[in-house]
């Protein structure tokens, strides 16, 4: 099977609409002969040994028939945040891949990043090539996709997805979620993202038309969403908070959408409420996303929404979540008892990409064993209540502070950084930094800042700046992180 040709079956002549972009649209016949354009392309420069390819960019048609001609010449996409950080070049280093597909915005900074060591192309819908006859099939069980995502140590690290993977999970979602033929979703999601990538591959499968969007205002957001008809629509928590900060006031989603999904952390009661207030017909699906469970874990229903509030569910069909003691065994339902969430099932990916010694860490017996921390009721529903390793939840993203205070010590004047999450109704956390600083350069915070913002994305610099003599520490010489809050 190939991945790709599956997403599009039975779509190769279809003149129904397969995403839009802006002023630009493409159909399904259309987007099926330009991803066979571009898997000629990777054809001539893949080999047996050297598969991967990147994809360097932001939402896109061309972005998207890239990716999936990857997957239809045998390669292996890994679709990238299109701002190349000092995060690239450790990717190029693990990955070797055998091209680079970028856009011409980035395509600078992203060849002065793979100096020479391999090529770089540019997203063209002008190819001029003929078009790969045949896809090539994966074994089921093999690396099909890698996705790239903040790893305990800061370093990016790829997760390993196999065609069985990808299948399984695309079918369970669609299976939970009223994915329709006539839907037109608006798509607020960069590919990159295991939601987003997850969003492309459902509804392609379905033959559904996405519409990408890049978010800046609501105002802007709601008119972007009326203007195409958009009948769902699927974002990161940030974004419902903007949108229904008030109960008052003119909705900005419009009545065409039925339905919203909302992954990458969850949405408090005072913007549920609103969501109520505004949109009482808009069905609100919450999801839980594991990239290492091939992106969706558990979708919540909306007929649980207002019944179970704060639940991710119960996992998917066939692919049940498990809440576990130390031992193996399940927590008690119903109860106060708090245990760690393991994935079991076809959504268990492969892996961690050239890293071993993590993969045996988190993949036990066919498991994955997330670190999330939670509670089950008694009719089995999951209740997040921690997480065991020490990721920040920032505006949807997972990241991980020892990786914003390398990036701060980088820095002329810094002795010692300590960074921790801070509950924020909007982002979900916003993420705090405490530093000290010695004698030798006037730091501020405004500098501090600064220098984040060249080095990290937007999402990963810090709201705000502590500065101290000393940071606190365990006897065996770590940063206490508790008391590091209470600073």
């Amino acid at each position: 099977m190939n991945f790709a040709e599956w997403l599009l079956e039975g779509r190769e002549n279809s003149g129904a609409i397969a995403i839009v972009d802006g002023e630009h649209s493409v159909t399904y016949a259309s987007l099926h002969e330009l991803m066979r354009r571009y898997a000629t392309i990777v054809r001539t420069k893949i080999t047996h040994e050297r598969r991967v390819v990147l994809v360097v960019s932001e939402n896109s048609i061309d972005a998207v028939a890239a990716y999936l001609g990857i997957f239809y010449a045998g390669g292996v996409p890994a679709p990238l945040a299109s701002d190349p950080k000092a995060a690239l070049a450790d990717i190029i280093a693990d990955a070797n891949p055998a091209l680079v597909f970028t856009t011409g915005e980035h395509a600078a900074r992203v060849t002065s990043v793979v100096a020479g060591q391999c090529e770089v192309l540019e997203l063209s819908n002008e190819l001029g090539l003929e078009a790969a006859r045949e896809p090539v099939p994966f074994d089921e069980l093999s690396l099909a996709l890698l996705l790239f995502t903040s790893g305990s140590t800061g370093r990016s690290r790829g997760v390993m997805l196999s065609t069985r993977n990808l299948v399984a999970n695309t079918s369970a979602v669609l299976a939970a979620c009223p994915i329709k033929e006539d839907d037109i979703a608006f798509d607020t999601l960069p590919f990159y993202f295991a939601f987003g990538s997850s969003v492309v591959h459902t509804h392609l499968r379905a033959g559904a038309a996405l519409v990408f969007h890049r978010f800046r205002a609501p105002g802007d957001l709601a008119a972007a969403m009326k203007h195409v008809g958009a009948t769902s629509f699927f974002a990161v928590p940030t974004v419902f908070h903007i949108l229904f900060r008030s109960p008052r006031g003119e909705s900005c989603v419009p009545e065409s959408v039925s339905y919203a999904m909302v992954s990458g952390g969850s949405l408090d009661a005072k913007t549920l409420g609103n969501i109520a207030v505004k949109n009482p017909a808009l069905r609100m699906f919450v999801r839980y996303g594991v990239t290492e469970l091939s992106a969706a874990a558990s979708i919540l229903d909306p007929a649980f929404l207002h019944a179970k509030p704060g639940s991710i569910g119960r996992g998917l069909p066939d692919a049940p979540l498990a809440v576990l003691r130390k031992d193996g065994t399940s927590v008690t339902f119903g109860g106060d008892e708090v245990g760690e969430i393991v994935g079991v099932g076809a959504n268990v990916t492969l892996g961690y990409f050239k890293d071993d010694s993590s993969t045996k860490e988190h993949f036990r017996e066919g498991r994955f064993h997330t670190g999330d921390l939670a509670k089950l009721d008694s009719d089995g529903f999951i209740f997040v209540v921690g997480r065991e390793r020490e990721f920040i939840k920032s505006s949807g993203h997972r990241v991980s502070p020892q990786e914003i205070e390398e990036v701060i010590r980088s820095m002329q004047g810094i002795l010692e950084a300590g960074v921790f999450g801070e509950a924020h109704a909007t982002y979900g956390e916003v993420i705090v930094a405490v530093v000290v600083v010695s004698n030798e350069a006037p730091v501020d915070a405004s500098a501090v800042c600064a220098h984040c913002e060249r080095l990290l994305p937007t999402y990963k610099v810090p709201h705000k700046i502590r500065f101290v003599p000393a940071l606190p520490r365990t006897p065996s010489g770590k940063v206490n992180r508790v008391a590091l809050k209470l600073l």
